[in-house]
């Protein structure tokens, strides 16, 4: 009889982890859905369209630096290419992703973070 309710009860609890596996994966598409919607299907950083599937959301502010995970106001929709190029930059102008303007972040990222290696002790 035990064993009965025993298989019963691990039964029920698997099913409810997967339930809520499930229930979250719905949760962060409907999220990208909206923020999709707000922003016309349009990558914000090369205004190019971008299919629901290909699209990725951006944090605007980076996680790194102190950006909210929770608001729709922190996230726009960009093209893959764009949010690869982006990465955890902060741009104060929608034209900062031009080549020029970008190698110079991008140089002074890369000193920063050897800065906080040699500091660490990691070389």
């Amino acid at each position: 009889m035990l064993d009965f309710l025993s298989t019963g009860l691990l039964e029920t609890l698997q099913f409810q982890k997967k339930h809520k596996k499930i229930r979250a994966r719905r949760k962060r598409r409907r999220f990208k859905q909206r923020v999709f919607w707000r922003d016309h299907g349009l990558c914000q950083y090369c205004d190019r369209p971008v299919s629901f599937t290909a699209a990725t959301l951006d944090h605007i502010v980076p996680l790194v630096a102190g950006g909210s995970d929770r608001h729709k106001e922190n996230f726009c929709i960009a093209c893959k290419d764009c949010n690869e190029t982006k990465a955890q930059l902060i741009l104060e102008v929608l034209g900062d992703l031009e080549p020029a303007s970008l190698k110079e972040k991008f140089a002074k990222a890369e000193i920063e973070a050897a800065n906080r290696k040699i500091l660490r002790g990691v070389v």
